[in-house]
């Protein structure tokens, strides 16, 4: 049992570490990276074709009323 909370410990304390490093990397990333991050996280945005569009602008019209 004792190998077993060894083994147990030294892997949480490996984890720490790194996990630390890491957190000082991404808490040292500049600004234009970030944006660029979260530029690209967003949804898309996706439009039917432009012969579609109106028939479905119409089918919004209708929906509203």
């Amino acid at each position: 049992m004792r190998t077993l909370g060894q083994y147990m410990l030294g892997s949480a304390a490996t984890f720490g570490f790194f996990m630390s490093i890491g957190s000082a990397i991404r808490a040292d990333s500049s600004p234009t990276v970030m944006e660029a991050y979260m530029r690209a996280q967003r949804t898309p945005v996706i439009l039917p074709p432009r012969h579609l569009y109106a028939s479905w602008q119409s089918i919004e019209k209708e929906r509203r009323r």
